[in-house]
């Protein structure tokens, strides 16, 4: 809804048909020749070691298509770690897939996953949540939009409250440098500076940045 409001179309099933097929029509283009995405240190380590386990089960629970998930997931060589899963095909809501997740598993393994004993990994509030809400472990991994993500959960009357407070990462947006005369040129300073597009900024990042600034211009005197 939040799209089409955004730009002025109506948000109807037609419509909505119609994003979510372009979106996955469009998704291997921009997979192949977009910003370049890495697997980060050591999850192909830790999706092998669990892959080779007998007694652990290992599925993709996510707020994305189906296909979506397995496109993304294939560009970067590990959708066949992922047995089961539930995905936004089951229900746009993400406190919804546990659920669904969990029967997918019974279905594969013919065993019954107490949820107790069912561990959900996610680097944003909502993955954290959908854990709590059917009773699962949960590990939080700031590796996303959030640097920190800190979970309190209660029990009063037969109730679960769960409160999630997060501290965001930040990003580089643009990179730009005016007032300089050329040479060096200003792509070469914005290359000097290391500052990558959609890469996480950090504060110490700007003592490197000004640093190799100061040696790219004086070496053009």
């Amino acid at each position: 809804g939040e799209v089409f409001r955004h730009v002025g179309l109506p948000d109807t099933p037609q419509n909505t048909h119609d994003y979510l097929e372009t979106y996955l029509e469009l998704l291997p283009e921009e997979l192949a020749s977009g910003r370049p995405g890495q697997v980060l240190p050591g999850v192909l380590e830790l999706l092998e070691t669990i892959h080779r386990r007998k007694d652990l089960a290992q599925g993709l629970l996510t707020g994305n298509l189906r296909r979506g998930a397995e496109l993304k997931l294939t560009h970067f060589n590990v959708w066949h770690y992922f047995e089961f899963g539930a995905f936004a095909d089951d229900s746009p809501r993400r406190n919804d897939l546990g659920p669904h997740a969990l029967r997918r598993a019974r279905e594969r393994h013919a065993v019954d996953f107490d949820p107790a004993h069912t561990f959900i990994l996610g680097d944003t509030p909502h993955d954290i949540e959908c854990g709590k809400v059917i009773g699962a472990q949960t590990i939080a991994v700031a590796t996303g939009r959030y640097s920190d993500i800190l979970v309190e959960a209660e029990e009063s009357n037969g109730q679960l409250s769960v409160r999630i407070r997060t501290k965001g990462n930040q990003f580089v947006g643009q990179v730009s440098v005016a007032g300089v005369p050329e040479p060096p040129s200003r792509g070469q300073l914005v290359n000097a500076t290391g500052l990558k597009l959609g890469a996480a900024f950090y504060p110490e990042d700007l003592a490197t940045a000004e640093a190799n600034l100061k040696r790219v211009l004086a070496g053009n005197g």
